[in-house]
């Protein structure tokens, strides 16, 4: 029997929102025999939609049309499932699912899965700049305010590390300077608690010799799957073993508790 899995993106502005994007090519990507891929859209205005069509980029283009279409929904807890159900007086349940992708890396998203008790993909890591920076320096990692060239250290559980860059005009970073972000990134990895995929940008200053942290996120696409994967390229595989690794931390979780 397939997992159903929710993907939820969306909560911007459309010519802003990047979540759209990546989650239209990282599902094409998921293996459509193990799992049946439920779209969950949140528009700016933090309304709730599903339907197939939301994984068709030119949708994007005619949104108000597609509100006729798409349906409007809330999420509920019915016995085994947590159900996708038609918003106003009369709730009709639309489809369900078992397990979230989040594509946005926001703790109000986080927070709503974990109040549910909804099993997610991924981790609350920080989105909140100053909470970031501030256990950072609790840990002795260096921020930097100014601008520089954001290179990606992406892990996947203790198995795969990789330094990518985010703009592909970025000069090659030094193998002195690699390493210290892997070093980084693992003492990151293990201050979250993470499990499965983790991503660190660093702002890089090679003449300078010297990497900043940026950001932190959990949040799965493509180009980090590529870097663990050059060879081979096979990110369907990839992405179930990050799922993988989530389902076995969620049944060990519900046993220990």
């Amino acid at each position: 029997m397939k997992i159903k899995l929710g993907i939820i993106f969306g909560g911007k502005k459309i010519k802003d929102d990047e979540s759209i994007d990546k989650t239209i090519e990282l599902a094409e990507y998921i293996d459509k025999n193990k799992y049946d891929i439920v779209p969950i859209y949140i528009s700016e205005n933090k309304i709730w939609y599903t339907g197939k069509m939301l994984l068709e980029k030119d949708i994007y283009k005619y949104f108000d049309d597609l509100k006729k279409y798409a349906k409007q929904i809330c999420i509920a807890k019915k016995k085994e499932h947590f159900t996708l159900q038609t918003t106003g007086n009369f709730k009709r349940e639309v489809n369900y699912i078992d397990l979230v992708l989040p594509m946005i890396d926001n703790s109000d998203i986080f927070g709503f899965l974990d109040t549910m008790g909804i099993s997610y993909i991924g981790k609350k890591t920080v989105d909140d700049e100053i909470l970031l920076e501030s256990i950072l320096k609790a840990n002795d990692i260096k921020t930097q305010k100014q601008n520089g060239k954001i290179y990606n250290c992406v892990l996947l559980s203790d198995l795969f590390i990789e330094v990518v860059k985010d703009d592909e005009n970025s000069d090659d970073i030094p193998l002195e300077l690699q390493n210290k972000m892997k070093d980084i990134s693992k003492k990151l990895y293990d201050l979250f608690n993470i499990k499965g995929f983790f991503k660190v940008s660093f702002k890089v200053f090679i003449k300078e010799n010297q990497v900043y942290v940026d950001k932190v996120s959990t949040i799965i696409d493509v180009k980090s799957l590529y870097a663990l994967d050059k060879k081979h390229k096979n990110y369907s595989n990839l992405i179930d073993d990050i799922i993988s690794i989530t389902i076995e931390n969620y049944k060990e979780h519900e046993e220990n508790s």
